[in-house]
């Protein structure tokens, strides 16, 4: 395995690490990352209780799935009572967003500002991607288990390869509230295609749902945000008739329990 040091050479006792993982509102750094630079900067530059960064260079890894991409190095300009005036460099920037690293202690990733010497060479080369990182790869129907903050991030940049494989399907679909374990079964039909259907509901919450539309209401949309995943039951080519799609959202409501106490369904 190729250690990160033989590809990067610098003096990490001139860093610091930065470990961007999950923020506590939910907002993934990976979709900060490709949405938005100057949000992306200000990940570096925001300022807690503590001078975190007090060296002259942040290195920056942002967190993915159980490894790390390499996000940059930040120059520190100057140090402010509330914040940093930070600048990205040029340095490495043709691995910034393809570079895929491991090598950090599962329980690192909790905090955020590290001394770069003590992982700098534990750093392994996983992978270099061929283009720059932007978003989730499509898993495959069979697959799709995903957040409303990472959907909703998808819908946003109109990600060609989820775009193209959920527009013309049908299907049964379901919608989990991590925080109650309570569970809404829908279906899409017609003209809409998964695709559009999903949309609906990245735009307020619920998607006109009758008990969903009542819990975002009582709960904000930030409810949605922080316990929604979805995923797909069954899908059907857009030929598929109707009746076919309705029957089966009817059979997994039955199957799963969502009416009533269990579920969101309401009928």
């Amino acid at each position: 395995m190729i250690k990160a040091s033989e590809l990067i050479s610098i003096k990490p006792t001139n860093f610091k690490l930065h470990l961007a993982t999950t923020s506590k509102d939910g907002t993934n750094p990976l979709n900060v990352f490709i949405r938005d630079k100057k949000e992306w900067e200000g990940w570096q530059s925001y300022r807690g209780n503590n001078d975190e960064w007090n060296r002259e260079f942040i290195f920056t890894l942002i967190k993915y799935h159980n490894r790390w991409i390499f996000g940059g190095i930040f120059k520190v300009i100057k140090r402010h009572h509330d914040n940093y005036e930070v600048e990205l460099t040029n340095d490495y920037d043709g691995l910034i967003g393809r570079l895929i690293v491991s090598g950090i202690p599962t329980q690192r990733g909790q905090g955020r500002s590290y001394k770069l010497e003590t992982y700098f060479d534990k750093f392994e080369i996983n992978e270099i991607l061929q283009n720059k990182y932007d978003g989730q790869e499509f898993p495959g129907y069979d697959n799709i288990n995903i957040s409303f903050n990472d959907l909703k991030h998808i819908y946003s940049i109109q990600k060609s390869d989820w775009k193209s494989s959920l527009t013309n399907l049908k299907g049964v679909y379901l919608i989990n509230d991590t925080k109650t374990n309570k569970k809404y079964v829908g279906s899409a039909y017609g003209d809409s295609g998964i695709w559009s259907r999903w949309n609906s509901y990245i735009n307020n919450g619920h998607g006109d749902n009758k008990l969903l539309k009542k819990l975002i209401l009582e709960n904000g949309i930030d409810y949605a945000k922080n316990y929604f995943k979805f995923s797909l039951l069954e899908f059907r080519s857009t030929k598929t008739d109707d009746q076919e799609l309705i029957n089966r959202e009817s059979f997994w409501k039955e199957v799963l329990n969502t009416r009533g106490d269990f579920g969101y369904n309401d009928n």
